[in-house]
């Protein structure tokens, strides 16, 4: 079970990872030796990545796209797969409500994004394919920054 200490850290954390153990010690009124310990406890199950939220626009990724993919149960290994090494692909999950997978990926342009729609429903017996173009960031990963 989590206390609400540790809910506070992990909010703390979500805020910005850089954060120092110094700082959410003060920050929460618990010690910094408590708070590392907690983390090392938490790393690999509750704290699944350490990781930074990147600006691929700025970077000249200016194409990404969200995909929802029905495909046949024959296929599903195979496809997964293929998503899993693509290195646009983003983030991968599997869904519910009449498709298998959703995927967010990242390309240069819109030209490198065709080519890889081209190529997925051309190579892996797509059934279904939604695709919905991102125009604009409004939030991203900010859930259980207040608690």
């Amino acid at each position: 079970m989590i206390t609400r200490k540790e809910m506070q850290m992990l909010a703390a954390l979500r805020r910005n990872s850089r954060t120092s153990l110094t700082r959410i010690s003060k920050e929460i009124n618990v010690s910094k030796s408590t708070i590392f310990d907690r983390l090392k406890r938490h790393e690999g199950g509750l704290i699944q990545k350490h990781t930074s939220l990147i600006d691929f626009r700025k970077l000249g990724y200016n194409a990404r796209i969200f995909i929802a993919i029905k495909t046949s149960i024959e296929n599903r290994n195979d496809l997964q797969e293929y998503f899993a090494e693509h290195r646009n692909v983003n983030s991968l999950f599997i869904i519910n409500g009449g498709f298998d997978f959703f995927v967010d990926a990242v390309f240069k342009d819109a030209k490198d994004m065709e080519d890889f729609l081209h190529e997925l429903r051309t190579r892996n017996h797509i059934q279904k394919l939604q695709t919905h173009t991102v125009i604009t960031d409004i939030k991203l990963e900010s859930f259980l920054e207040d608690v």
